[in-house]
Parts: structure tokens; sequence; C-alpha cells
């Protein structure tokens, strides 16, 4: 369902994504995938990490979309700051 900024309501699908719905992953996906990927890519400064970095961020939102209280702030802070926690976590494994 488009919000007022005509991208999918976001805080709705991440609930969807908790109950296990694919189909919601996919359309996230797709409302947040360039934004994701420009974040990536300014935090990696290159191409093939930020695509990685994608990759690795969408797993865990799947895995921690429950994790999503919208009294804490918005669908994007909380996707966002996955991509975030994410860049932090690979590159102290590095």
């Amino acid at each position: 369902m488009p919000d007022r900024n005509g991208t999918a309501d976001l805080a709705g699908l991440l609930r969807r994504c908790a109950d296990g719905d694919e189909e919601a992953l996919a359309a996230l996906y797709d409302a947040s995938c360039a934004r994701v990927y420009r974040l990536s890519l300014l935090l990696t400064g290159h191409p093939e990490p930020a695509a990685h970095l994608c990759r690795i961020t969408y797993l865990r939102v799947w895995r921690e979309a429950g994790g999503y209280d919208a009294r804490s702030g918005s669908a994007w802070a909380w996707l966002l700051a996955r991509v975030h926690d994410v860049d932090r976590e690979l590159a102290a494994a590095a």
C-alpha cells in the first residue's frame, strides 16, 4: 500500500515479514533496495562490498523483522539502522 511518498508501507511489510510472508520481503526489497544500496555504497565505497552488505542486510531484516516497533521510530530508520549494524559487524570481522 503506497504512503504519502509513493513508497510501500514499510511498517506493514515488516509486520508481514515477521509473520513469515515471503511476498512481503520481496515487496519490501522492491520498495527499499535503491535507498539501502545507496547507503551501502556510501559506507563501503565500492559496488561489490555494497551489494554484499545489501544481501546480508535483507537476510537480517527477514530474521529480525519482528523486532521492529513503530513506537520507537519509522520503518525507514529501523531498516537503515540494520544496514549500519551489518556494516559494523562485517568491518569488525574483517
